[in-house]
């Protein structure tokens, strides 16, 4: 019979000696925040085996235009719900134009839909498109009343754009964590808050991004798929929210935000090669 007392001083050893699926990440976050001198909040779900890796998870960072994410969200639950339609057509003036407009702008003096507007902003990220839309939901304040009822305590929205990219550090205003990020972009795209019609059209504006071929996508085996929203600031955050769904394998939702030191964003942009390479390694 085995010694019970031996058995139980053992188990340290035994845990010790269990492989860490996470090491390659663990390696390449610490990489990434001495490169950026900064800090990277990462939670990751691998729904095909449950397993989870969070590092600074519960951070708050500013969301930039991951929430062009959550707004379309609530502009197809308000359809669902009649409270408009995606049809519904909105002016579109040249006071309403921003920088990064490449839908809006071949709108100006004439008008785009509900449907059109959640497009541009989830697929292109079109500024002048989200303040469109999300005046026509409240507001930034209405937006976040909305989250609270869907179960998000800790996302926030504030201010409209560009003023929203808030990146000054301890300022609450228009922030999220990766987790609260992670779990409230996976309940519109798999939970029940969205009708299944409305869940397949997120979650096609997701893979037709356009902003962020030069994150995660590049490091994707043959064959792998992604679907993201990303986010960017003036000088130090850069995240994304992302599926990956390798071949005959459920999908790995990832929620990565970066907060630099000042820095180009091509230098941001930089830091999330080494994060894919790790992640495929880590769930491959």
């Amino acid at each position: 019979m085995i010694d019970r007392r031996a058995l139980i001083a053992g188990l340290p050893l035994i845990a010790a000696a269990s492989p860490d699926r996470f090491a390659a990440l663990r390696r390449a976050i610490a990489a990434v925040e001495r490169s950026a001198d900064g800090r990277i909040g990462v939670s990751l779900l691998d729904t095909h085996t449950g397993a989870a890796f969070n590092h600074r998870a519960n951070d708050r960072f500013p969301l930039c235009s991951t929430f062009k994410l959550l707004l379309a969200a609530r502009l197809l639950h308000g359809a669902d719900k009649r409270e408009w339609a995606m049809s519904e057509r909105l002016p579109v003036s040249k006071a309403d134009m921003l920088n990064h407009a490449p839908f809006t702008e071949t709108r100006i003096g004439g008008s785009a839909s509900l449907l059109e507007l959640a497009e541009a902003m989830c697929s292109h990220s079109d500024n002048p498109a989200t303040n469109i839309a999300l005046k026509r939901i409240g507001g930034p304040a209405a937006l976040t009343q909305w989250l609270r009822r869907t179960g998000d305590t800790i996302t926030r929205i504030d201010r409209y754009e560009p003023e929203m990219n808030n990146e000054t550090p301890g300022d609450p205003r228009d922030t999220t964590t990766p987790a609260a990020m992670l779990a409230t972009s996976r309940a519109m795209v798999e939970g029940r808050i969205l009708s299944a019609p409305a869940r397949t059209q997120l979650f096609a504006w997701m893979r037709g991004s356009s902003t962020a071929n030069n994150l995660f996508r590049p490091e994707l085996p043959q064959g792998w798929q992604e679907a993201n929203k990303t986010g960017s600031g003036s000088w130090h955050a850069r995240n994304i929210v992302s599926v990956i769904i390798p071949p005959g394998r459920k999908p790995i939702w990832v929620a990565a935000y970066l907060f630099a030191a000042k820095t180009e964003p091509e230098e941001r942009n930089r830091q999330f090669g080494p994060l894919g390479r790790a992640i495929v390694e880590s769930v491959a």
